[in-house]
């Protein structure tokens, strides 16, 4: 509690052009993903520090409205604290501005329906918006949709040009993709 005291008084205390720019830093800290380069970014979704990323991410929407990437990390703060009712509002303004990780995200909501309805079709759609855009998580499921015959009959040519398309990007995906390809001729 007093480390959110204190970071809302800092807030108060700087300057407004210096104030943007804090909430804006902490809330790429807080919030960001791996769309966010490395050294703007703090962890993964489960180590969100919620009521400091809630704080910090409202401020520099508040501040910044026009940046895409505060809706979407604003919506992705508000997920994390199990907040849904706002979540479609900011990430869906940020997947509709081209936001790629938006989109991922959205996309992987609408396709789980754990806290929204099930929408797999538009889901699809996003995963591929979102893959277009380079996102290697989106290249990788739109793999395992194409692997698996997901609303289509399975491919495996598909399946593989997106695994490594999201191999060439990442380390950690070149190994999910290796396990694309053997699972797969693992199944003939």
């Amino acid at each position: 509690m007093l480390r959110i005291l204190s970071l809302f008084i800092a807030l108060l205390a700087t300057p407004p052009v210096a104030a943007a720019g804090s909430a804006s830093t902490a809330c790429d800290h807080l919030a960001g993903t791996p769309m966010i380069p490395p050294t703007k970014r703090r962890g993964a979704f489960d180590a969100i520090d919620l009521t400091v990323a809630l704080m910090s991410c409202a401020a520099a929407y508040s501040e910044q409205p026009g940046v895409v990437r505060h809706k979407y990390q604003y919506g992705r703060a508000l997920l994390a604290a199990n907040q849904p009712s706002e979540v479609p509002i900011f990430i869906r303004s940020a997947a509709n501005s081209g936001y790629a990780a938006a989109q991922q995200s959205l996309a992987t909501i609408l396709y789980d329906g754990e806290n929204f309805s099930a929408d797999k079709i538009a889901a699809i759609r996003l995963f591929h918006k979102a893959a277009a855009q380079d996102h290697t998580v989106a290249q990788l499921r739109i793999a395992f949709f194409y692997l698996r015959g997901e609303g289509d009959l399975p491919d495996l040519s598909k399946a593989m040009k997106f695994a490594l398309q999201a191999a060439y990007q990442s380390l950690p995906a070149f190994r999910t993709t290796l396990e694309v390809i053997v699972g797969a001729l693992g199944a003939k």
